[in-house]
């Protein structure tokens, strides 16, 4: 089968990595995969994924300003340009304006089946840029499959008006032979913090926005700390100064601050998930959050709130709470630090979310896609 995988770009990003994953999967599969940006971006942590895979660039230069909506609305018509020169049998997109220029692009090529992918939930934070490729797709046709990477992904893709001839709830597949324990990433991470190999340390992992909900986690880490007057907690993700300001204030006023360590960029994942004794996730909202799993693989056990598919990827293997409760995350933490013993975090992670099976679904839902195009 001749797919095409329209991202927006191949910027270092949770969803970007996973199409990636699937794009090497797929063509290892005996598949004719290329790959569709957007735009250029710079070369990704994973490009070593895409070896041999054709990458097309739909947009050679961005526009800006109000002419980068322009741009964007117009965007279908490129892709319909390129699809006539290289037709293939399925589009499979991702993310907000991808899904409209497929959909859109799709309804002029009758023999070419259009599947998007939802990547997120409920986003509260969701401005008018990302809701409005969205509400676009929703008019602009009925494509032959719809992804979501969470049930309540898919859920709000419905309520927005997005509904397909074949609706699948597929996980994200994590690829366990890069996150796996490492003992000497883990002590190096722990060494460039000043931290000792004994001292409890704690982290999140993710962006520094609103969303995330940081400040439940700094309460919930100096309630922690009243138990265990030595642990550390590690934030790492990028984010606006003035989110930082407001966080490091906070942390001086709950007299945590000197504990309390910001990394905006952490290269080596696998090495930060290895390093801690328990990852935390505070979000008020997610679809499939790839760092629970991810840690999970590194053998690190988590608390995460009660979003998305957090829950379903924890299993009983660590603790779920409520949002936005940081006694609840606090109890849950100190009863999780205080366990001894394995945990089979990692088992868990092999057994229900490894790469092998997100190849083989998405695989069976771009045949079934097309094959009911055809008729």
């Amino acid at each position: 089968m001749k797919i095409a995988i329209f991202v927006g770009s191949l910027s270092i990003g949770g969803a970007e990595r996973q199409f990636a994953i699937l794009a090497r999967g797929l063509a290892d599969r005996g598949h004719d995969v290329r790959v569709l940006t957007m735009v250029h971006s710079p070369p990704p942590n994973f490009d070593d994924l895409l070896d041999g895979i054709p990458i097309h660039v739909l947009f050679p230069r961005a526009w800006v300003g109000p002419l980068r909506l322009v741009q964007l609305l117009r965007g279908w018509r490129q892709l319909l340009y390129y699809l006539r020169q290289d037709p293939v049998h399925v589009v499979y997109s991702a993310l907000e304006w991808p899904n409209y220029m497929c959909i859109r692009a799709c309804r002029d090529l009758p023999g070419t089946a259009a599947v998007v992918g939802m990547r997120h939930a409920a986003d509260e934070t969701m401005g008018w840029k990302r809701r409005l490729p969205i509400r676009l797709s929703a008019g602009a046709g009925r494509p032959e499959g719809l992804v979501a990477n969470s049930r309540a992904g898919m859920q709000e893709a419905n309520h927005k008006g997005l509904i397909a001839l074949q609706e699948h709830v597929i996980a994200n597949g994590i690829d366990t032979e890069h996150f796996a324990p490492t003992e000497i990433g883990a002590l190096k991470f722990r060494e460039s913090l000043g931290i000792q190999a004994e001292t409890p340390l704690i982290g999140q992992v993710g962006r520094v926005i609103p969303l995330k909900d940081h400040r439940t986690l700094l309460n919930a880490f100096a309630l922690l700390s009243t138990e265990l007057p030595h642990i550390h907690l590690v934030c790492c993700g990028q984010g606006a100064e003035v989110q930082f300001q407001s966080l490091q204030a906070l942390a001086s006023s709950l007299s945590i601050a000197d504990r309390v360590h910001w990394v905006k960029h952490a290269k080596d994942l696998p090495a930060v998930y290895s390093a801690l004794d328990l990852l935390m996730m505070s979000s008020r909202s997610e679809g499939f959050p790839n760092v629970v799993a991810e840690a999970m693989a590194c053998g690190t056990q988590a608390v995460v709130t009660d979003v998305g598919e957090a829950g379903h990827i924890v299993g009983d293997t660590g603790a779920v709470v409520s949002v936005g409760d940081a006694n609840q995350m606090a109890s849950a933490a100190l009863r999780l630090l205080r366990q001894q013993g394995h945990n089979n975090a990692r088992s868990r992670i092999t057994e229900l979310f490894s790469v092998p099976q997100l190849v083989s679904a998405t695989e069976a839902v771009l045949t079934s896609s097309f094959k009911s195009l055809r008729g």
